[in-house]
């Protein structure tokens, strides 16, 4: 299993709680959805994004940020692994984006300096590539192994 990049049907995605219409959109579609719910570590805009409270590191393996949100059960329940992020989070931009990251293949793409230390621990043998767009994930579509759009 490899993060963002399915290699078969999907199943289950996580989405937002705001996002009533996607959701109901994916249910039509077969794939059921797991709501996230705002959470106080986060200012206001990025509350209940998805992409801040959680990260698909690598087969049934994730990090979430904090274990006592609703969702976490949920993605327990199908089959997944929880780590819990050790950085420090607050409302303060860079202190939110622990795991704003993505993974491409062998690759962590984000900003280095605040990538969370349990996405180093888990994949020390990756290799990391720093951009200064702390939101990595949020302002990208990954397509394949080789390309992405920002």
């Amino acid at each position: 299993m490899t993060p963002f990049i399915p290699e078969k049907q999907v199943k289950t995605v996580l989405i937002s709680h705001i996002e009533k219409e996607g959701s109901a959109t994916l249910k039509n579609l077969g794939i059921a959805t797991i709501m996230t719910q705002s959470s106080s570590l986060f200012a206001e805009p990025v509350a209940h994004h998805p992409d801040m409270q959680f990260l698909h590191l690598k087969e049934n393996i994730c990090v979430v940020n904090d274990k006592k949100q609703p969702f976490v059960s949920s993605i327990e329940n199908i089959g997944f692994k929880i780590l819990e992020a050790k950085n420090n989070y607050s409302q303060k931009y860079p202190h939110d984006i622990g795991l704003n990251c993505l993974i491409i293949g062998k690759t962590v793409v984000g900003n280095i300096a605040h990538i969370d230390i349990t996405i180093k621990e888990e994949l020390s043998n990756y290799n990391f590539v720093h951009v200064s767009q702390g939101y990595t994930k949020c302002s990208t579509c990954i397509v394949n192994e080789d390309s992405l759009i920002t």
